[in-house]
């Protein structure tokens, strides 16, 4: 893409410099020298990069910058396989947009233009008469043109107009055919097709479509200069009152023809004037070492690896690999994970409860007071499991991050040893850096986490068919996510408070459910699974927790 973008912009500068000097040189070596110069465009376009230690232009040096730790990614890197992330929409592809925009204008413009040269072709040649051979090139006449033109690129032919034989004396008919044969010879409409294509490139290029017309006025002065160069002052006069005859309105880009109305003043100012019609050897070795030193000097370049005992040491001031990146990662999950655990526990406690309170007392408002608090510590769990919910799959974009910049290439894009920087291996201000582009910021991810537990909060203080006690509950548990976040890294959060006493109809307090045994603490650090089980059977309620598949604890209650 760098190489396209630099291509036709160079291919622009050298458009602009052919237009500045064209004149003085057509004056000074003459109309042919002059012609030769709009090689130097069209060589650009086609011309590949060269190597960067080819560049007439020195690159500048790398200057590395200080870090604070750095080191190398091994090889290997490349195939640790990518883990599987969340889908998100991607941002829209701009450069690619632009890109086939560019094409379809440039497709759009070349196929109508050789649409209506190959229509105008066909239909001349349908309404024609067979003439006379010029040159070995068959002549014919039709009602379509208004001036001689030469037409195929493989069948070569000159179409002139009906009434070519009376509105022509002999002297300008055989000018005129002379012309004609001068642009077959020189195979002009290759040329001409080859313009056109430029063109269609640079469709959207005001500078390119004036070249195309002064492009083409030089052709014609050039086979101007060939048809007068061994001719005296009477062929020059014959010449100019074909030219004048000749002159026609607008006709497809590709077609060669004998009198442009558009050009007619200009070619007959030069012929006027006597311009130069040789062309001396030293005219044409000056313009061909103009047109390529023109395209060398804006030719792009490309970076070649040097071997591989040339490849500038890196000092690694400590190690880093993947491992570390996965542990830092690993530890989000497992807290994730813990957040979880505390969410089921406070479920099954809640549930508990209402089991119990359901089974020990016939009091309807009791029951009502023991939903009420199940809803409400159900709510406080879902909190909880949002946030766990969140830190995951913070930690799953980050782990892809990384791994699709450890697998995208030994390399970095400006060629330099890819290496791996972390900047602050604090656990709240972690940043990990891949060839100067930030991949996880653990400071960024905070605040996005807050924002979005903000706005959850932000919803439920917004809820109008939300009691005000589950309100209250969800708004706490919901505050204490919040406060945890801004302190750092998701954390294992802090046992619920009780929910505030039921109050039944009349007033006074709903009777307490019994007590449960404080169970949060039950597993050591470390565990990365708690399960928490608790149900009725045989009469009897049975709450059992285990740590990593173990049974720590098991309570039973009548």
């Amino acid at each position: 893409m760098s190489w396209l973008f630099e291509t036709m912009i160079a291919a622009t500068l050298l458009m602009a410099l052919v237009l500045l000097i064209r004149r003085p040189v057509a004056d000074a070596l003459g109309p042919r020298i002059a012609y030769l110069l709009w090689l130097a465009p069209a060589l650009r376009m086609i011309m590949p990069p060269l190597p960067s230690g080819w560049s007439p232009v020195a690159a500048a040096p790398i200057v590395e910058l200080p870090i604070i730790t750095e080191t190398l990614i091994p090889a290997e890197a490349g195939a640790i396989a990518e883990a599987t992330a969340p889908v998100f929409a991607a941002p829209m592809d701009w450069v690619g947009l632009c890109l086939a925009f560019w094409i379809a204008g440039a497709v759009i413009f070349f196929v109508g233009h050789a649409f209506a040269y190959a229509d105008f072709s066909r239909r001349a040649q349908r309404r024609a008469t067979g003439l006379m051979d010029a040159g070995g090139i068959p002549v014919i006449a039709s009602s379509l043109v208004p001036s001689p033109v030469a037409l195929g690129l493989f069948t070569r032919t000159i179409i002139v107009p009906v009434d070519f034989l009376w509105r022509y004396d002999a002297a300008e008919r055989r000018l005129a055919l002379a012309h004609e044969l001068v642009h077959h010879r020189r195979y002009d409409l290759i040329a001409n097709v080859a313009g056109l294509a430029i063109l269609s490139l640079h469709w959207w290029n005001p500078v390119a479509h004036i070249a195309f017309r002064a492009f083409r006025l030089d052709q014609e002065a050039a086979c101007d200069a060939v048809v007068l160069s061994t001719s005296n002052a009477d062929d020059r006069r014959a010449y100019g009152n074909a030219l004048y005859k000749s002159a026609a309105g607008t006709m497809p880009l590709a077609v060669c023809a004998l009198g442009s109305a558009s050009q007619l003043k200009a070619r007959l100012r030069l012929i006027a004037r006597g311009s130069r019609n040789a062309m001396p050897l030293r005219g044409v070795a000056l313009a061909l070492l103009g047109v390529g030193a023109g395209v060398v000097m804006t030719a792009s370049t490309i970076s070649v690896a040097a071997p591989a005992d040339a490849q500038p040491a890196v000092v690694a001031n400590s190690e880093i690999d993947t491992g570390e990146i996965d542990a830092e990662l690993a530890r989000v999950e497992a807290e994730a994970s813990d957040i979880e655990a505390a969410a089921a526990q406070i479920e099954a406690d809640a549930a508990d409860r209402l089991a119990r309170v359901s089974a020990d007392t016939d009091d309807s408002a009791a029951r009502i007071a023991a939903q009420a608090a199940d809803t409400a510590a159900r709510g406080q769990a879902d909190a909880a499991r949002n946030a766990a919910e969140s830190a995951r799959q913070a930690a799953d974009v980050t782990r892809t991050q990384a791994r699709k910049a450890l697998a995208s290439a030994a390399k970095c894009p400006d060629g330099s040893r890819m290496s791996a920087q972390v900047i602050d291996k604090g656990r709240d201000t972690m940043r990990i850096v891949l060839c100067g582009k930030v991949i996880h910021d653990q400071a960024k991810l905070r605040d996005e986490v807050v924002a979005g537990l903000r706005e959850a909060r932000n919803e439920v203080a917004r809820e109008a068919d939300m009691p005000e006690s589950i309100r209250a509950t969800v708004l706490a548990s919901l505050d204490r996510s919040l406060a945890q976040w801004r302190r750092g890294a998701p954390m294992m959060p802090e046992p619920p408070g009780a929910p505030a006493a039921p109050r039944l109809p009349d007033g006074s307090a709903a009777p307490a459910p019994p007590a449960l045994p404080e169970i949060s603490n039950a597993c050591p650090a470390g565990t990365r699974n708690t399960h928490v089980e608790s149900n009725s059977r045989d009469g009897r309620n049975i709450t059992t927790i285990s740590c990593d598949g173990r049974t720590v604890t098991s309570s039973t209650r009548r």
